[in-house]
C-alpha cells in the first residue's frame, strides 16, 4: 500500500499495487467511485491489454499484489494516477487498513 496526501494534508489517498510487466501499477481505493474500475491508456498497456474504445466497459483481470488476479468491469479513461478501483470492489473484498504501518489486507467477502 501507499498513501499520498492532498490538500495540505486534509485529505488521504491511499493506493495498492498491481503487477505490470515493467513494474507495479498504483490504484487508488475510490470506495465512491460508482463507475467501473477505471484505468489509464498507459495502465492497459503494462497489464498487456488493448484499451478499449472510449466509454466502452469490458472484464478485466487485474493481477494486485498480495490477492492475485481480480476479475472487474473496468473503462479506459485519462487519469493522473494508474486505476482507480471502485465501490464494487469493496462489495467484494473485505479491506482492512493499518494507517500507522501503511499496510493493507483484503479478503473475499463472506
Amino acid at each position: 500500500m501507499r498513501i499520498a496526501r492532498q490538500a495540505a494534508g486534509a485529505g488521504l489517498d491511499l493506493f495498492v499495487a498491481v503487477e505490470g510487466e515493467h513494474g507495479w501499477l498504483w490504484f487508488e481505493l475510490d470506495s465512491g467511485n460508482v463507475a467501473p474500475v477505471l484505468l489509464a491508456p498507459h495502465a492497459y498497456v503494462e497489464l498487456g491489454l488493448e484499451p478499449p474504445s472510449p466509454g466502452k466497459v469490458e472484464s478485466v483481470e487485474l493481477p494486485i499484489v498480495g490477492l492475485g488476479l481480480v476479475r472487474c468491469d473496468a473503462q479506459c479513461k485519462e487519469l493522473i494516477y494508474d486505476g482507480l478501483l471502485n465501490a464494487a470492489f469493496f462489495s467484494r473484498f473485505t479491506v482492512s487498513i493499518d494507517l500507522a504501518a501503511v499496510r493493507a489486507w483484503a479478503r473475499p467477502s463472506p
